[in-house]
């Protein structure tokens, strides 16, 4: 059976479809339980007695085949449950993510007060630049306050001198 690739193609099979693969790769074997059950029947029909050997045979054969369909569904409840638990742990782990990618984007929003601390001197120059800016810009040259580099002439001629 190993011959007709089953065991390439195994680790591509999904759950059921690896039980079904189960059945089929004891499928010759199974298949001749059901055919010492036949003859079995057929020995009953015609009232015909079996000789010991034959009877021995015949049980045998359909005990063997027996054991064989309970350890092949043993298999296949067996892959089952682990595609049960390997969907559950998979399942579980894009939670975790998606709970911890809400956290980080959580996180990421929030404004923390600690990761920006200036010194005094340091907001006493952002605030200078600040107010140097302002005097410099169009809204104090308009103001005519004389500050803004040309807000004397803004008044004389009465128009917004052009920042370069």
């Amino acid at each position: 059976m190993d011959k007709a690739g089953f065991d390439a193609v195994a680790p591509l099979l999904s759950a059921p479809q690896s039980a079904a693969l189960a059945v089929v790769r004891e499928y010759v074997r199974l298949r001749q339980g059901e055919v010492w059950r036949d003859i079995a029947a057929a020995f009953e029909a015609e009232g015909l007695a079996p000789s010991q050997e034959d009877c021995a045979r015949i049980d045998s054969g359909i005990r063997a085949a027996e054991s064989l369909a309970a350890s092949v569904r043993t298999h296949q409840e067996a892959l089952l449950r682990q595609h049960a638990a390997e969907a559950a742990a998979s399942e579980a782990a894009g939670y975790a993510a998606a709970l911890a990618q809400a956290a980080a984007e959580a996180e990421a929003k929030v404004f923390r007060r600690d990761t920006v601390k200036l010194t005094m001197r340091e907001r006493l120059a952002a605030k200078a630049q600040r107010e140097d800016m302002l005097r410099r810009s169009v809204v104090a040259a308009r103001e005519g306050d004389g500050a803004g580099g040309g807000g004397a002439a803004a008044g004389k001629e009465g128009r917004v001198p052009m920042l370069v």
